[in-house]
């Protein structure tokens, strides 16, 4: 396997200022990683089978029929269901019993 060259970004002292790091960072390097789609279809709460379905949809010639870039729009076109369900749930119907806290909420003061 071949070795990246590629170190990221080097953390300046403005940079490590703006994110309020530690200076021990301040020198190194960083690099962010893109998700990939089949990442960004388990965020969206979606199973396993219908992520495969979509990631091995192939063409007459065995290309790949959906580019990345449209799977990366069609899951960013779509609701999380499960976050969506417990929203709805709670406006409409209410908080399960077993779902409520055991204790009292307990009233904090700001100043």
């Amino acid at each position: 396997m071949e070795k990246s060259t590629n170190k990221g970004k080097l953390i300046t002292k403005e940079i490590a200022e703006q994110l309020k790091l530690p200076n021990e960072y301040i020198g190194k390097h960083f690099r962010i990683r893109k998700l990939t789609p089949r990442e960004v279809f388990r965020l969206m709460d979606m199973d396993e089978d219908n992520i495969d379905k979509l990631l091995n949809t192939k063409d007459a010639k065995g290309d790949q029929l959906i580019s990345n870039s449209r799977l990366y729009a069609m899951a960013g076109n779509s609701i999380v269901v499960s976050c969506m369900e417990y929203i709805f749930r709670n406006l409409f119907i209410g908080v399960p019993e077993e779902e409520k806290p055991k204790q009292k909420p307990i009233e904090l003061r700001l100043f």
